[in-house]
């Protein structure tokens, strides 16, 4: 086995060193166009949320009660039949005759 002097090894070093520099400075930029990517992902699902609360938050405290009331409102107003008609106009007539 040959032996290595130190300049051969000194050179190896330095080779070492500047092509781990390499491979860090490539390793920083992926990492930070990864992390902007993930901050622009976090961003839109956030606003996605937020959206998404105040969709429920209006739902829940204005639609659904409007439309509960809506739905009574409904309820309480039936059209009247015919006979009923007939029968009120009966009693509107009835009431004008008595008080001549």
């Amino acid at each position: 086995m040959s032996e290595i002097t130190n300049e051969v090894l000194l050179e190896k070093l330095v080779n070492l060193k500047d092509d781990n520099d390499k491979d860090h400075e490539s390793i920083m930029q992926k990492q930070d166009y990864t992390n902007g990517t993930v901050k622009k992902h976090d961003k839109l699902i956030n606003r996605f949320l937020g959206g998404a609360s105040v969709l429920m938050f209006i739902l829940t405290v204005i639609l659904i009660p409007l439309a509960f009331y809506y739905i009574k409102e409904q309820g309480e107003k039936r059209e009247l039949t015919i006979n009923e008609v007939q029968q009120l106009i009966d009693e509107n007539i009835n009431k004008y005759i008595e008080k001549e």
